[in-house]
């Protein structure tokens, strides 16, 4: 039954189109079978193209994400270079920082201690103004008195006193002119310092 029903269909589409000749029919097929193999190709060449576009966007994705973690780990390291240097340099300042207070210190014991030596300087030259004063009142004495026992002894104390400062004053100036030369190095450090 399906048969009788399909040659009847057939039958009812030769009688409403009428046959086409064979070698009509075959330039068409032929035709269309061309088209299809041109279609084929353009979409088997716009997959390859497409296919060769993929490759090369992930090929340049790759470049690019190499590059992105080469600047992340230089721009890491830009990061970190400051960061140790300022670390560095911190301890490096704290260390002068305290010997520059501690030189300050020095120095200021330094200026003290000159100024007890110019004091004692001044002191000393007082006395010896006072001995030379006392001397010379004790010479005028002797003179009017007479007394050369005195006078000797008063001579003596004289020496002595001028011996004691024949051997202080070297040493005071000594010490003086090395405190001044250790006072201008320290100045001259702490300048430097503050200058840096």
């Amino acid at each position: 039954m399906t048969s009788k029903k399909e040659q009847e269909r057939r039958d009812r589409n030769d009688y409403n189109h009428p046959q086409i000749s064979d070698s009509h029919e075959k330039e068409d097929l032929l035709l269309k079978s061309y088209m299809l193999q041109d279609k084929i190709a353009m979409l088997k060449l716009e997959t390859h193209t497409m296919k060769n576009q993929k490759e090369k966007k992930y090929l340049e994705d790759i470049d690019i994400t190499k590059e992105k973690v080469d600047l992340q780990k230089k721009i890491k390291v830009i990061k970190e270079t400051p960061t140790k240097t300022i670390f560095q340099y911190g301890g490096q300042l704290d260390i002068l920082t305290s010997e520059n207070t501690m030189l300050h210190c020095k120095l200021q014991n330094e200026k003290d201690s000159k100024e007890r030596l110019e004091t004692e300087i001044l002191s000393d030259n007082s006395r010896l103004f006072t001995a030379i004063h006392d001397h010379e009142q004790s010479q005028a004495s002797e003179r009017e008195l007479g007394l050369a026992f005195h006078s000797h002894r008063v001579r003596n104390k004289w020496f002595c006193f001028l011996e004691k400062m024949n051997f202080v004053m070297p040493n005071l100036e000594e010490n003086n002119s090395i405190l001044s030369w250790q006072l201008s190095k320290a100045e001259g450090k702490f300048s430097s310092w503050k200058l840096s």
